[in-house]
C-alpha cells in the first residue's frame, strides 16, 4: 500500500546544506582572513562541519539551546584555527555572516527538484533555524511547493523527540500512522525519531551508500538516490 503521507527532512536530503557549507566558509577564509587548513592540518570547512554535527547533536539530545549552538559552533572553530584575542566579537560577526549567507543559498540535493515536483504539495521537517530554513526554501524557489513546513525552533522541540512529531500529527489531523513515511539523511534524528513515533522510515544514505552495512537504529527502507522513492513510497 502506498504511504498517502511523506515527511521530507530538509539538509543534505533536499536541501544541499553540504555544498552550501563549502561556499559559505570559503566565502568567509576570504573575507574574514580565516585559515583554509586548521594548524592540525584538518581544512577549516570539515572542522565547521564536525563542530557543528556535534552541537546538533547535543541539540537533539537537549544538552544545548539553539541560542547557544549558533555561537558556540564559530568559538570552537577559531579556537580550532588557532585565532585568540578578540574571539567573542569575531564569533559574534562570524555566526551574522553566516547565517545571512546560508539564508541566501538554495542549493538542491541532485534530484530534489524532481522528488519535490513529483510529490508537491510537500510537507517538510527540519531541525534548524526559523528565519534561515524559510529563506533557503524561498531562495530555492520551493515556496509554492511546500504544503506543510515544521521547524524544530518553531515548535520548541527538535527531531528526535516525539513531542516534535505530535505537533505535526496534530496538525496534519492526526492520520494513520501506518500511512506515514519519513525520508531523511539522519539516522539520530529522521529514522530515530520516526521509529520512535511509530511510522516508518526511509534512510537517504547520501554520502556513502552501502545499503548492505548494518546502521543503529535500522530503517525501514535505505536509498542511496532520490530517484530511488517512488519504489518506496509506492506511487
Amino acid at each position: 500500500m502506498p504511504y498517502r503521507y511523506v515527511l521530507f527532512d530538509a539538509d543534505n536530503t533536499l536541501l544541499d546544506f553540504a555544498a552550501c557549507e563549502e561556499e559559505i566558509i570559503a566565502w568567509m577564509e576570504e573575507a574574514y582572513d580565516l585559515p583554509s587548513v586548521c594548524p592540525d592540518g584538518v581544512r577549516l570547512v570539515q572542522a565547521y562541519r564536525d563542530i557543528n554535527a556535534q552541537l546538533w547533536r547535543d541539540y537533539e539530545e537537549k544538552r544545548i539551546t539553539p541560542d547557544f549552538l549558533r555561537i558556540e559552533r564559530f568559538r570552537r572553530l577559531l579556537e580550532r584555527a588557532g585565532r585568540s584575542g578578540g574571539i567573542d566579537q569575531e564569533v559574534r560577526i562570524l555566526n551574522e555572516a553566516f547565517i545571512e549567507r546560508l539564508g541566501q543559498c538554495g542549493a538542491l540535493v541532485p534530484g530534489a527538484q524532481e522528488t519535490i515536483r513529483r510529490y508537491a504539495p510537500i510537507t517538510i521537517v527540519t531541525n534548524g533555524f526559523a528565519e534561515v530554513q524559510r529563506s533557503r526554501i524561498r531562495a530555492a524557489g520551493l515556496a509554492d511547493l511546500v504544503g506543510h513546513l515544521f521547524i524544530s525552533e518553531e515548535i520548541g522541540h527538535a527531531k528526535p523527540d516525539e513531542r516534535f512529531f505530535a505537533s505535526v500529527f496534530a496538525a496534519l489531523d492526526e492520520p494513520d500512522r501506518s500511512e506515514i513515511l519519513i525520508v531523511g539523511d539522519s539516522l539520530s534524528s529522521d529514522v530515530r525519531g520516526g521509529s520512535n513515533a511509530g511510522i516508518a522510515t526511509c534512510w537517504f544514505d547520501r554520502f556513502d551508500g552501502s545499503t548492505g552495512r548494518t546502521v543503529d537504529p535500522e530503517p525501514t527502507h535505505r536509498i542511496s538516490d532520490l530517484s530511488e522513492l517512488p519504489g518506496v513510497i509506492g506511487r
